[in-house]
């Protein structure tokens, strides 16, 4: 973490429970979860052409379809 200067994950982990950091991983899917939600629940048209693929999206990272 450049911010620190360090290189132990140990100490990255606690400098980001402490700060509130996010997992950069986890905060990319927590946002494409929430752009997918909104997307399958929109009112447009063209959305709604694709928002079965989108809602498949949404259950695969939930864990609740497999391929």
């Amino acid at each position: 973490m450049k911010l620190f200067r360090t290189v132990s994950s140990d100490v990255i982990n606690e400098c980001r429970c402490v700060f509130g950091i996010t997992d950069t991983k986890l905060l990319i899917v927590k946002r494409k979860m929430k752009f997918l939600r909104k997307y399958c629940n929109s009112e447009n048209g063209l959305c709604k052409l694709f928002a079965d693929a989108a809602s498949l999206n949404v259950k695969c990272w939930l864990g609740l379809y497999d391929w």
